[in-house]
């Protein structure tokens, strides 16, 4: 079902490409870091705050944390 006045466009892509990257860091050390949970849920590492009010990423994640504001 589509919304009225909606603009259907035929996607021309033919490809993906997916990167799996075993071994990297969990999004539970990386952007959801559940500061406020107790101690046995939380990650390792420390919470930063981003440009974002509110928003809060890993403290290994410096340069996302200045640029949060774009994603």
């Amino acid at each position: 079902m589509q919304a009225q006045g909606a603009v259907h466009h035929e996607s021309k892509g033919k490809a993906a490409i997916f990167i799996n990257l075993p071994g990297g860091p969990s999004h539970m050390d990386t952007f959801d870091l559940k500061p406020d949970a107790p101690s046995e849920y939380r990650g390792t590492f420390n919470p930063i705050k981003t440009n974002v009010s509110g928003m809060m990423i890993s403290e290994h994640l410096p340069k996302l944390a200045q640029c949060a504001d774009k994603y």
